[in-house]
């Protein structure tokens, strides 16, 4: 018999390099993704305690609306009636906005702030990020080129982040204003053609309505001397019958038969004059109605110009202002910017 030999290939494995620079790799990668992990979550965290910050800025002014104006001593008071729950900053794990909490009586505003260095590993200064009433929100670094800022530096920043927010909010205002006040020249015009068209059309049926009137008292005086004609005629006719009868010739008969024809034919000439004047009046009655209509259309369409002369002037002056107090915090931003350059929290 013959035998089968089988032919076996030894199989090579990994060495021990190999598995140690894959494994060193593997560490290098992780070791790297972890900055990026923990950054995008302490993104995230701040997001959230932004998003915090608005809601309670939110119950704040309903709470002002509800008390005259006037902002609560402590966010205390905003629960149960503004806000169910006080909101957690998701960084600190706990409520680090009563804390960071500030107002003032004249004028009404308020601070909020995330109390605390919860966010110093995304380069934030100590009770940042912050809610400013008439601002929103600000956010200063804590660290410039490396280097701590001092507390005045960090102020400077804050007060210059306060100016540049309130000089853009001023500027979006002052535009907001400057189209209304365009808007407003626009229907200023538009209410300018409507009264005059108004006034014209009012002025037009008026003539037209005392013309018609005018007729109508004419056709009215000559339908009356119809009537006189006629009657003076019937009474002829009713002498020459009269007459005819007493006399009973035909000279009498045919005088009281003219007579008659005679009065006939006034009597439907008054008739006529009767109709047309009637047809007058009626006409006339219209054209004051339409007259009448048309002259109270020129009267509201004067006091809507009146009004609309009065919004446009308000508008304008407030785009002027709005203007001014951009103009102002534009100047007041700058003047910020110079503080903190000077003062080396600016590069």
């Amino acid at each position: 018999m013959r035998k089968i030999q089988v032919s076996r290939k030894k199989v090579k494995g990994f060495a021990l390099i190999e598995i140690a620079v894959a494994i060193l790799v593997t560490a290098i990668l992780g070791s790297a993704s972890i900055p990026v992990i923990t950054r995008v979550r302490a993104q995230g965290q701040e997001s959230s305690c932004k998003s915090n910050l608005k809601t309670i800025s939110t119950a704040l002014e309903m709470s002002s609306i509800d008390n005259g104006g006037n902002y609560p001593n402590t966010l205390v008071n905003l629960a149960p009636s503004y806000l169910n729950n006080m909101p957690t900053c998701p960084s600190a794990g706990s409520s680090t906005y009563v804390n960071g909490y500030t107002n003032a009586v004249n004028p009404a505003s308020y601070t909020v702030a995330c109390s605390g260095s919860f966010h110093s590993y995304l380069g934030l200064a100590p009770n940042m990020p912050q809610y400013i009433s008439g601002v929103g929100i600000i956010e200063v670094m804590g660290t410039n080129g490396g280097r701590i800022l001092t507390p005045a530096q960090l102020l400077a920043l804050t007060n210059l982040q306060i100016a540049q927010v309130t000089a853009q909010a001023a500027a979006a205002a002052a535009a907001r204003a400057q189209a209304a006040a365009q808007l407003a020249l626009q229907n200023l015009t538009q209410a300018r053609l409507a009264a005059r068209q108004a006034a014209r059309t009012a002025a037009t049926l008026t003539a037209a309505a005392r013309l018609s009137a005018a007729q109508a008292a004419q056709l009215q005086r000559t339908a009356t001397r119809a009537a006189q004609t006629a009657a003076a005629a019937q009474l002829a006719a009713a002498r020459a019958a009269q007459t005819a009868a007493r006399l009973g010739t035909a000279a009498a008969i045919s005088a009281a038969t003219r007579a008659a024809t005679r009065a006939s034919l006034l009597t439907q000439t008054a008739q006529t004059a009767a109709t047309q004047a009637q047809t007058a009046r009626t006409a006339a009655t219209q054209s004051a109605i339409l007259a009448a209509a048309a002259r109270a259309t020129s009267t509201q369409a004067a006091q809507t110009l009146q009004t609309t002369t009065t919004a446009a002037r308000q508008s304008t002056q407030t785009a002027r202002s709005s203007t001014t107090t951009a103009a102002q915090t534009a100047v007041a931003a700058q003047s910020a910017l110079a503080a903190a350059i000077r003062i080396g929290a600016y590069p």
